[in-house]
């Protein structure tokens, strides 16, 4: 077997199922208007997703959670959410050092650092707050 999209996953890509997106939130809809939950919302989605996910949704997403941090700082992905009301929250914001898909670029970075000691703050608190500016 190859590995899957380059990441060393032991199965092939014949095993792979295209995601029906549209059943999925009809399901996860109908488990708001059931009261299992309070929101629904979802994680990973381009703003090409998010279009399609759109057009047949009853009730859009509360919530995208996506990788984001500093170095990426998806600018085209925040402003389409926040023009259709779904909040952005983000995952690995200092990167993700020891995983199979990151790196400690944000942790090693030269510039966050100098702006960390010029402002007596972590490295963490500045990244926090660049991710959090508008």
């Amino acid at each position: 077997m190859k590995p899957a999209a380059g990441y060393g996953v032991p199965f092939s890509q014949s095993d792979l199922l295209p995601m029906d997106f549209k059943s999925v939130w009809e399901a996860m809809e109908e488990c708001h208007k059931l009261g299992l939950t309070k929101n629904i919302g979802v994680s990973n989605f381009s703003s090409k997703k998010l279009k399609q996910l759109l057009l047949t949704a009853k009730i859009p997403p509360a919530v995208n959670q996506v990788e984001m941090n500093p170095l990426w700082q998806q600018k085209k992905l925040r402003k389409f959410c926040e023009e259709k009301g779904i909040h952005v929250t983000a995952y690995s914001p200092l990167g993700a050092k020891g995983t199979l898909w990151g790196t400690d670029q944000v942790m090693e970075c030269e510039i966050l650092k100098e702006i960390a000691k010029s402002k007596g703050k972590t490295l963490a608190q500045v990244t926090n707050q660049l991710l959090n500016y508008k």
